[in-house]
């Protein structure tokens, strides 16, 4: 039942929940090509994005038919998937102990990813169709992860994070707090926020998000490992921009 209620179409492309591990070593392929080669063609073309996480998490997957390639991919971490001594992924960055104890379920989205051959708009529909769908069945609360923006030095997009903590942070009770090293409220001017600029520093998915009816958390974290700057999304699923899900990604809420 639950994968019929998950199953999307449109053309050759499915969404649905990986079924084999043949299927996840294609998503694992597929997340290394497009997190790793695309912006470092010198590593190894045939590295995986293998994680110990993936044995214990779902993984929605797109498929083309033509080619039965797996041409997007995002991972699903609930809390029903965790043991009560283990750790969302995104917890090696942000404090997320509020949402962990907030009596709803929730689901941690990662390495979300779309081959850039299929960059048009259709895969990113169906995932996104089959997140709601998931998140419906599961009783899903709260969606959340971490959205990245270019390079550690905060000071080029910080009327962004200003921007984006005076406008849309998340309420103190389900609040995330950056670990160090991060960028902290104190290092943000509120009293003098350029907002087009601001809007220019945001990243294009980040803004989807945020126009869906996502928070933010407190502070950015310094990624100085992967060279970037990460602010955690949280998406509550009770208050979704209803208009732009239906028109974005065709859903009805």
């Amino acid at each position: 039942m639950l994968k019929e209620q998950l199953l999307l179409k449109s053309g050759d492309i499915v969404v649905r929940l990986a079924e084999t591990t043949e299927e996840i070593l294609k998503a694992q392929k597929l997340r290394y090509d497009m997190l790793v080669l695309e912006f470092d063609n010198s590593k190894d073309v045939n590295g995986s994005d293998a994680s110990e996480y993936d044995k214990i998490c779902d993984h929605l997957i797109a498929i083309d038919q033509t080619t039965n390639k797996v041409v997007g991919t995002y991972r699903l971490l609930s809390n029903k998937h965790l043991k009560s001594n283990e750790a969302f992924i995104c917890e090696n960055e942000f404090d997320v102990s509020k949402l962990k104890n907030c009596n709803y379920d929730i689901l941690e989205l990662g390495r979300a990813v779309v081959d850039k051959e299929y960059r048009n708009g259709v895969v990113i529909k169906l995932l996104w169709q089959g997140l709601f769908n998931y998140c419906k069945m599961h009783n899903i609360r709260f969606m959340f992860g971490t959205g990245s923006f270019h390079g550690v030095n905060y000071e080029e997009n910080k009327q962004a994070f200003a921007y984006l903590h005076k406008y849309h942070k998340i309420s103190d009770e389900f609040d995330c707090v950056a670990k160090a090293p991060s960028v902290t409220l104190d290092m943000l001017n509120f009293d003098e926020i350029d907002e087009r600029t601001a809007k220019t520093q945001i990243p294009a998915l980040l803004k989807g998000y945020i126009s869906l009816g996502s928070k933010v958390g407190t502070g950015v974290y310094l990624d100085y490992e992967f060279n970037s700057s990460d602010v955690m999304i949280i998406l509550d699923m009770q208050n979704i921009n209803a208009a732009f899900a239906k028109r974005m990604f065709g859903v009805e809420l």
